[in-house]
C-alpha cells in the first residue's frame, strides 16, 4: 500500500488521539472499578496495547471511533478523506469533493470528520521528518538500554548451580501437574541475590535463590515456584514481550507507560490468586512468604525479562491477598474474556464508516414510483435523441460492444428517472456531505446535460434552490457556476460573473501553490483547482471572461506540478493517480486554449502528450490507477477521464477506448432502481454516484 506523507501523518494523528482516549478510559476503569478484579484490569490493559498496534484503517458499525462520515460532515474541509484515512490515497480525497460539475468527478468536498482537518499539520514535511527522526532515535536508545540491562541480569546468573534431584525436582513436578502445564519448566538455582524470576518464551526457566533451599524455607520455596508457574500458564512472558515492544514504540506516551506499569501490578495480583487457589494455603501465610523472600534477596532493579520487571510487595497487594480467601481465582473468568472481546470490537476499528445509510431505503421508494417517472422520462425524447444521434458516428474502436450501443441509452434513462424520483419538493437532493448546494448542483447539472430545459419543473425548482447560495467553497461555487452555464447563461449572467470573480480572487498567489485553488482557509490542491478551472472554462465559453493572469498562473502551476512520468497527484510531488492525471490534462488543455497556446510546438502540448501516454499505460475501468484503499474514487476518475478525452479530442488512451470500457463497467454496476453506488464517503451516496456515472455516459455518447 503506497501512502503519501500527508496520509501517513493523518493516520498517525488519528491513531494518537484514539489511543489516548481509550488509554484514559481504561486507566479510570483499572484504577477505580477493577480494584478487586485484577484479571479484568489486566485484560483492559491488554486491549489498550492491542489498540496501539491497530492502525485506524478499517471500520465497523460497532466501533466507537467509527462515526458515519456523513453525520460528521459538519466540519470544514475534506477531513479524514483529505488525508486518506485509512489507507486512502490523497488523490482519492480529491475526488471526495463532491462539488463537481458537468463531467468532472463530482468529488464533493465532504466535511467528513471534524478531526480530520486537525491531521493537516503535515502540510510541511520538515517537522514530520524531524519528529520521526527523534522518535526513532529514542526508540533505538530504549532498546539498547533494555539489551544492556538484560545482559547484566543474565551475567548475574552465571554463578548458578543446576538444580539437584530430590525435593526441588519433586516440588516442580507436583506444581507443574497442579497448574496443568504441558511440560515441566527448567529450574535454576543461583547463588546470586536475584530471583525468584522466570524467563524464556519457548522453554521457560525459573530462577530460584539458593537460600530458598534451606530446610526452614521449604514452604516459601513451594509458593515461590507456584507463583512463577502461574506466570507461565497465563502466558505472561508473551504478554510481557508485547508490553516491551509497545513501550519501545510508544515511549513518548505517559498513559502507555502507566498502563504497562499497572498491568505489571495486576499481573502479580492475578498470580497471587492463582497460587492461593492452587495450594489452598492461608492468605496470611502466603503474604508472609512474600515478605520472607523479599528479605532473602536484594530486589533487582535490572530487567529480568522484557516486560516482566519485578513488582514490589506493596500494601495494596498484601491487602488484596488477605481479602482473597474466598474469591481467589485460579484462571481468568470467561465473562472477563467476553467483556474484553466486546471492548476490543468497540475500540479497535478506527476509520470512519463509509456507508450511506439511507440509500437502500430510498431505493425501495424509487422502485415503487418507477412507473410514473417512466412516463415522464418518455417525454424527454427530444433531448435524448440529441444524445442518441451521436450514435450515427462510425465505430472508432473494436472494443465498443453491441451491448454498449443497445443498453447505454436505457441505462441513462433509468438513472435520470432515479434522480427525478429522489428530488425533494424544494428542488434539492439530500446532501449527506454538508456542503451547501453541492449534491443538488451535481444532480441538476446531470439533468441539464441530459436535456431537461431550464423552465421545466425539475430544473426550475433546482435552479431556484441553488440561486440562494453565495460563494463560500470552491467545489460548491464551481458546481453552481457550471449549472448556470448549462441552463441559460443569459438568465444568470450576473451570478456567473459574481462566481467567476470570487473564484479568481481565491486563486493562491504564494509559492509553492501559486496558481492553485483549495479550501478557503487551506493550501491549494489539484482537486479544488480542477473544479475551479472547469467552472472558469465553461464560463469563458459562455462569454464571461477572467483575466489572462489567472490563466497564466494556472498553466504555469500545472506544468510545474506534473511528475516526470507525465502524471499528477493530489498535490505537487505526490504519486500520480488516474483521477488527478485526467484532471491535470483537462486543466492544461483548457488553459492553453484560452491563452491561445495550444499549438503543437508549445509547452502545453508536450505536457498533454505525456499525460495521455501515462493514462494509456495505466488505464483501467475497474480501479482508479494509482489509488489505494477503500476510497478509490472510481466514478470520479471515470468522469475526469471523459473530460480529458473530450477536451483533447481523444477517444482512446493508448489501446484503451475509455468510453467503451468505462460504459461496460457502469452497465454491470447499475442497480435495480437505476442508481449507482460507489465506495468511500462521497461515492457511496447514490445521488452523487449516479450523477457521476450519468455524466460520464452522456459525455461519451456525445463524443461518439
Amino acid at each position: 500500500m503506497n501512502l503519501d506523507p500527508d496520509q501517513i501523518v493523518e493516520l498517525a494523528w488519528r491513531q494518537l488521539w484514539q489511543v489516548t482516549a481509550i488509554a484514559f478510559v481504561a486507566a479510570v476503569a483499572m484504577r477505580w472499578t477493577c480494584r478487586r478484579r485484577p484479571h479484568l484490569a489486566y485484560l483492559l490493559g491488554l486491549v489498550v496495547l492491542v489498540k496501539c498496534w491497530t492502525p485506524p484503517i478499517w471500520s465497523s458499525r460497532a466501533g466507537v471511533f467509527c462515526r458515519p462520515e456523513r453525520s460528521a460532515s459538519m466540519a470544514s474541509g475534506i477531513g479524514v478523506q483529505r488525508l486518506p484515512p485509512t489507507g486512502v490515497v490523497r488523490e482519492d480525497r480529491s475526488a471526495l469533493p463532491i462539488e463537481q460539475g458537468p463531467h468532472r468527478d463530482v468529488a464533493y468536498e465532504p466535511p467528513v470528520f471534524a478531526a480530520a482537518p486537525q491531521a493537516k499539520p503535515s502540510s510541511s514535511l520538515a517537522p514530520a521528518v524531524a519528529l520521526f527522526s527523534a522518535w526513532l532515535l529514542v526508540a533505538m536508545g530504549y532498546l539498547a538500554v533494555a539489551g544492556v540491562q538484560w545482559s547484566r541480569w543474565r551475567h548475574e546468573l552465571r554463578p548458578f548451580v543446576v538444580a539437584p534431584p530430590g525435593r526441588l525436582s519433586a516440588v516442580a513436578h507436583e506444581l507443574a501437574e497442579k497448574f496443568a502445564l504441558r511440560y515441566i519448566p527448567r529450574v535454576w538455582v543461583t547463588g546470586s541475590s536475584t530471583g525468584p524470576a522466570v524467563f524464556g518464551l519457548w522453554w521457560p526457566t525459573i530462577v530460584i535463590p539458593q537460600r530458598l533451599l534451606a530446610d526452614d524455607a521449604a514452604e516459601s520455596l513451594e509458593m515461590a515456584l507456584a507463583h512463577e508457574m502461574a506466570h507461565i500458564r497465563r502466558g505472561d512472558l508473551w504478554v510481557g514481550m508485547f508490553q516491551f515492544a509497545t513501550q519501545a514504540v510508544w515511549w513518548f506516551h505517559p498513559l502507555i507507560w502507566w498502563t504497562c506499569r499497572q498491568m505489571t501490578h495486576e499481573r502479580e495480583r492475578a498470580c497471587d490468586e492463582a497460587v492461593l487457589a492452587a495450594l489452598r494455603c492461608p492468605p496470611r501465610r502466603y503474604a508472609q512468604c512474600l515478605l520472607d523472600v523479599l528479605r532473602l534477596k536484594r530486589q533487582p532493579a535490572l530487567l529480568a525479562f522484557p516486560g516482566m520487571r519485578a513488582a514490589g510487595v506493596t500494601q495494596q497487594r498484601l491487602e488484596h491477598i488477605m481479602r482473597s480467601n474466598d474469591f481467589a481465582r485460579s484462571r481468568t473468568p470467561f465473562r472477563y474474556w467476553l467483556l474484553a472481546a466486546l471492548a476490543g470490537c468497540a475500540v479497535l476499528p478506527g476509520a470512519p464508516l463509509t456507508v450511506a445509510v439511507s440509500a437502500d431505503e430510498k431505493s425501495a421508494q424509487a422502485r415503487k414510483t418507477d412507473e410514473a417517472p417512466a412516463a415522464e422520462g418518455s417525454d424527454r425524447a427530444s433531448p435524448r435523441n440529441e444524445v442518441a444521434g451521436a450514435e450515427t458516428k462510425a465505430e472508432s474502436g473494436s472494443q465498443k460492444t453491441d451491448r454498449i450501443d443497445s443498453d447505454v441509452d436505457d441505462a441513462i434513462e433509468r438513472g435520470i428517472r432515479f434522480l427525478k424520483v429522489e428530488q425533494r419538493d424544494d428542488g434539492s437532493w439530500e446532501d449527506p456531505v454538508g456542503y451547501p448546494g453541492g449534491i443538488t448542483g451535481l444532480c441538476t447539472l446531470t439533468l441539464l446535460k441530459w436535456g431537461v430545459k431550464a423552465d421545466e419543473r425539475p430544473a426550475k425548482t433546482a435552479l431556484t434552490f441553488l440561486r440562494k447560495f453565495r460563494p463560500s467553497m470552491t467545489y460548491s461555487t464551481a458546481l453552481q457556476t457550471l449549472v448556470f452555464c448549462a441552463a441559460d447563461a443569459n438568465d444568470d449572467r450576473k451570478l456567473i460573473q459574481r462566481n467567476v470573480e470570487w473564484l479568481a480572487a481565491q486563486q493562491k498567489l504564494n509559492v509553492p501553490m501559486a496558481g492553485a485553488w483549495g479550501y478557503p482557509q487551506a493550501e491549494g490542491d489539484n482537486s479544488n483547482t480542477a473544479f475551479a478551472i472547469w467552472a472558469l472554462y465553461e464560463a469563458d465559453q459562455k462569454g464571461v471572461k477572467v483575466g489572462n493572469a489567472v490563466w497564466r498562473r494556472t498553466l504555469d502551476y500545472w506544468l510545474a506540478a506534473q511528475n516526470t512520468n507525465g502524471s499528477w497527484g493530489y498535490k505537487p510531488g505526490l504519486g500520480g493517480t488516474g483521477s488527478m492525471t485526467s484532471q491535470g490534462l483537462f486543466c492544461v488543455a483548457a488553459a492553453a486554449k484560452v491563452l491561445g497556446e495550444d499549438k503543437p510546438d508549445q509547452p502545453a502540448a508536450g505536457s498533454i502528450e505525456k499525460a495521455k501516454a501515462w493514462l494509456g499505460r495505466n488505464f483501467s475501468a475497474h480501479v482508479n490507477p494509482g489509488s489505494h484503499g477503500q476510497q478509490g474514487w472510481l466514478l470520479y476518475y471515470l468522469l475526469a477521464c471523459s473530460k480529458a478525452g473530450h477536451i483533447s479530442d481523444n477517444q482512446n488512451f493508448g489501446k484503451h477506448d475509455w468510453f467503451a470500457e468505462g460504459a461496460e463497467k457502469l452497465l454491470d454496476d447499475q442497480r435495480e432502481d437505476g442508481s449507482w453506488k460507489g465506495t468511500g464517503h462521497a461515492e457511496d451516496d447514490p445521488h452523487l454516484a449516479t450523477s457521476l456515472a450519468l455524466l460520464f455516459l452522456l459525455q461519451g455518447r456525445v463524443d461518439k
